[in-house]
């Protein structure tokens, strides 16, 4: 080889004869065989260059066209009416609904849905800003995390590829705790990552600030985690124990000061509120167990996926499914898999830290009885990491393709979901309501089904009896409307429109007559009926007979 192509850093001007180029070089303003053309890989080198744009990219994603499609029923719903509840009442400690205590979840979740509401106002817009924001902060904290191992490149381009994988982008234009979970559950690991980096460093003081900070910022996630989701966040304490003893760190970082610090303020941020409300509220601590612990570990109530192999039926296709576009990866990966291959990545200390991330709380959530997709979204950040990992540094331009194409997909489908028809949006409904002529000022209640986000949707009076006692695991349960009609009826000048369920019309048409009430039906739609109901004489009617 000539000396002018000895070396690829050199100064090659001059050092061809005329006229001749040595083989495989291109004339200036060729293309190489096989390289893309202008598109993704410009703006991917801008988006790892500028953190601007970058943000701006992580920020329009998560929040373009988060309002388009209205609040879903039940979850959403009930967690936006409680937030909405929460801001008008002014009672930031115990959630209700339609002024029932409610306590299934802490109260950080209604905090940030509020704060959205009270920028935004009632509707999807409001109620799911929260969750936006955490979705772009979560992806910053991957970059960030990524960039401090990798490289500000793959720190950008990791986070990027987060908030554009499936399940992340639709937990963050869902009204959901695990979007905020997911935000703390990973701010804890990061900044425990930094702390244990911090450790072998001399004790000058800014190095030992430095350790104050991270370890705080650590107690700082874990507490708002648990009091966003109870002692679920614990769960992913665990992968964080169980590297420090596999790697013989853990009686070193107990002996550290700064663990210490921040293990009382995450007991003081994630208990404070359970401590209150067990004091404030009889029978409130018995609950919790039941519902935050017992019911979700061993417990058969919630009904949700049970038996031997339930785990399998919901967490295989949420993990697969969950990761695109990044899974479509996995096969050729476990194909190309070499002992030399895997002992190199299990030589890389983070490396080890993220798949234990994974591997720890899913192990738990198989064997918990309570089982949803959504639960496995705190994983997500690792599972991300690891895979980008593991791709060559030679696809980065399809990387950065396939994230700005699927964002741009992404972005769009959520954009037109408004438009598709779902019997579970609120927003929906209320307008079918207005058309069969419920007026905003009139009493509506909501008869053994939940609907609470029409309370958003410009409907005042909403209630939410039962026909009988309600069997979800509720603090405080809805009344039977027949016995609670009394002081309805007076309120609302012994006029109600009474919403229920299709399936549910033989045994509300014994109920109404029961509470007093003459109706007419009317068929709200393939789902749902609208009873227009006036007050008669309590024993007018036999309960057995139908309503005309």
């Amino acid at each position: 080889m000539s000396e002018g192509v000895s070396s690829p850093g050199g100064d090659r001007t001059g050092s061809w004869p005329l006229g001749s180029r040595p083989l495989g070089s291109r004339p200036l303003g060729s293309r190489p065989l096989g390289s893309r053309p202008l598109g993704s890989r410009p703006l991917g080198s801008r988006l790892e260059r500028s953190l601007p744009l970058f943000l701006l990219f992580v920020l329009g994603a998560a929040l373009l066209f988060q309002g388009t499609r209205g609040l879903w029923e039940p979850d959403e719903g009930r967690y936006a009416h409680a937030a909405w509840e929460m801001l008008r009442t002014g009672d930031w400690l115990v959630p209700h609904l339609h002024g029932l205590a409610y306590l299934d979840k802490p109260p950080v979740v209604y905090w940030a849905t509020a704060a959205g509401l009270a920028l935004l106002g009632p509707g999807a817009w409001g109620a799911r800003l929260g969750c936006g924001i955490a979705l772009a902060l979560t992806a910053w904290v991957v970059g960030a995390w990524a960039a401090r191992r990798w490289g500000t490149a793959f720190g950008r381009r990791a986070g990027a590829a987060y908030v554009v994988t499936l399940l992340p982008f639709t937990a963050g234009n869902t009204l959901t705790p695990d979007i905020f979970l997911t935000l703390f559950t990973t701010t804890t690991a990061f900044a425990w990552w930094c702390f244990r980096d911090e450790l072998p460093r001399s004790g000058s003081p800014g190095e030992a600030s430095a350790r104050w900070r991270w370890a705080l910022l650590a107690g700082l996630a874990l507490g708002l985690g648990i009091a966003t989701k109870g002692p679920a966040a614990l769960v992913f304490l665990a992968p964080i124990g169980l590297f420090a003893l596999l790697q013989r760190e853990l009686v070193a970082h107990l002996r550290r000061p700064e663990v210490w610090v921040a293990g009382v303020v995450a007991a003081l941020l994630g208990g404070a509120w359970y401590a209150v409300l067990a004091m404030r509220l009889p029978g409130a601590s018995e609950y919790f167990f039941d519902n935050q612990v017992a019911g979700r570990l061993w417990g058969g109530q919630y009904d949700r996926h049970g038996g031997p192999w339930g785990w399998l039926e919901v967490y295989g296709p949420a993990l697969v499914a969950g990761a695109l576009p990044w899974s479509v990866s996995w096969p050729g990966m476990a194909f190309r898999a070499s002992r030399e291959r895997l002992r190199s990545a299990l030589g890389d200390p983070l490396k080890r830290f993220l798949g234990l991330f994974v591997l720890v709380p899913l192990v738990v959530l198989c064997v918990a009885s309570s089982r949803l997709p959504l639960y496995l979204l705190p994983v997500m950040p690792a599972v991300v990491l690891l895979t980008l990992r593991a791709i060559p540094e030679r696809r980065v331009d399809r990387v950065w393709r396939t994230t700005l194409v699927l964002a741009v997909v992404l972005v769009a489908l959520r954009g037109v979901a408004g438009v598709v028809p779902s019997h579970r949006d609120a927003s929906a409904l209320a307008e079918r309501l207005k058309e069969a002529g419920v007026a905003p000022t009139d009493c509506l209640d909501t008869l053994s089904m939940r609907a609470h986000g029409l309370s958003l949707e410009g409907l005042e009076r909403i209630t939410w009896h039962g026909i009988w006692p309600e069997t979800y695991p509720y603090f405080e349960r809805p009344g039977v409307l027949a016995e609670e009609i009394g002081p309805l009826l007076e309120s609302c000048d012994g006029r109600l429109w009474v919403l229920s369920e299709i399936k549910r019309r033989e045994a509300a048409e014994i109920h109404l007559p029961q509470a007093s009430l003459t109706c007419e039906r009317l068929t709200l739609d393939d789902r749902r009926d609208l009873y227009r109901c006036r007050a008669t004489r309590p024993g007018a009617l036999d309960p057995g007979v139908a309503v005309p």
